[in-house]
């Protein structure tokens, strides 16, 4: 399947009808090999997985998207210092802050029939009191959930409701082992208050002998924390977690001329001088534009969806994204399909969507690092 790939990433297969089918061929079966024999959906019962490996085939004949984010809170108790969701007052544009139940099952029976894996997101989600009743439900509609945390409100009550309808992973944000500089990070945050959380989520999942979720602690590289790159990996295998990550910081394109000058000075690290960076400076210091080239844009196949049911096609442009509809108003399928959306997707492939956001794109050019922090209850390498 490596073959294929090469071929499927070629300038020429990305500009041809064959080339789609090459990369759709190899999107299938490299989804199907995951669902069916990889350990992380072992226990996600035979039946269920066979249902996925349709479900994708049905997505990618029907060319719908393969990740959907939903912003099931859009407002959040931290003040973090790379994010900008306090400074564009992203709540504020949409129809509501907080989705409710009732919207929720309605976005999942729109999606259930060729969305694979959903990721919740906000703003923080644990602070919507009905989310572990839309984790319950996605999981009845055969759904894998990624949650997306920074844990703070993950209390030992809303553990074990999280436990009890578990996702199929949760992304908890860690910036650091060493207090001072987590909570100078993560402002708002206290530092004792989240190691406990954590500490008891893990610990409560190996009592309970539970495999799902699988939890993945996540530090975003920056030059705050680069010198804890090391003793970070070797906090997260002694807590115990399942996945321990580092993320390349994005800086958003929405952001202010002081943000971006914060993060110049404070926060970037050149990708000249670690694989995990997105961004590259100049003799200045100053932010270099991205060099977007066709077909590039993950947009096309991708979507956000916002707390009032808001479709927005870039997850990096959230506050004055241009809307493509509302799935809590209109089918999905006919919102995706329409004329309107298909012609901004063909901007988004060109990379000229956003006249001021494209060229600061986040959505591309870097790496994840990635370890498993063991091996999984019954894994063989």
């Amino acid at each position: 399947m490596s073959v294929l790939a090469k071929l499927a990433n070629t300038k020429l297969a990305r500009e041809t009808g064959f080339g789609h089918f090459m990369h759709d061929s190899y999107q299938f079966l490299t989804q199907s090999y995951r669902y069916l024999f990889t350990y992380k959906y072992s226990r996600w019962g035979l039946g269920n997985r066979i249902e996925l490996v349709y479900k994708e085939l049905y997505r990618i004949t029907k060319k719908y998207p393969y990740n959907i984010g939903v912003e099931i809170s859009s407002t959040c108790p931290l003040n973090c210092e790379f994010c900008i969701l306090k400074e564009l007052k992203t709540y504020k544009k949409r129809k509501k802050i907080h989705m409710g139940f009732k919207e929720f099952k309605h976005i999942v029976n729109e999606l259930s029939g060729f969305c694979n894996l959903l990721q919740l997101s906000g703003g923080e989600p644990i602070l919507n009191n009905d989310i572990f009743r839309m984790l319950k439900y996605a999981r009845s509609r055969n759904m894998p959930v990624l949650l997306a945390s920074n844990a703070v409100l993950l209390t030992k009550e809303k553990s074990d409701k999280l436990l009890d309808n578990p996702p199929f992973g949760i992304l908890i944000s860690y910036e650091s082992p060493d207090k001072k500089t987590y909570e100078k990070i993560r402002k708002n945050a206290k530092y004792d208050t989240f190691m406990d959380n954590i500490k008891y989520l893990i610990n409560e999942k190996k009592r309970r002998k539970q495999f799902y979720p699988i939890i993945t602690l996540q530090m975003v590289l920056t030059k705050q924390n680069m010198k804890q790159k090391d003793t970070y990996h070797k906090s997260v295998t002694e807590l115990g977690a399942d996945y321990s990550s580092i993320k390349a910081l994005g800086v958003w394109p929405e952001g202010s001329k002081s943000y971006k000058k914060k993060m110049e000075e404070h926060y970037v690290i050149d990708k000249r001088k670690t694989r995990i960076s997105r961004h590259e400076l100049d003799k200045n210091g100053k932010l270099k534009d991205v060099q977007i080239k066709k077909g590039m844009c993950p947009g096309t196949q991708m979507l956000y969806i916002g707390s009032g049911g808001e479709i927005l096609p870039c997850f990096y442009v959230v506050a004055n994204a241009v809307s493509q509809g509302n799935v809590l108003e209109s089918n999905f399928k006919t919102i995706w399909d329409s004329n309107s959306y298909k012609k901004f997707r063909k901007k988004m492939y060109n990379g000229k969507a956003y006249k001021n956001y494209c060229n600061q794109c986040i959505g591309i050019g870097a790496v994840s690092e990635l370890q498993k922090v063991k091996l999984m209850d019954g894994e063989t390498e």
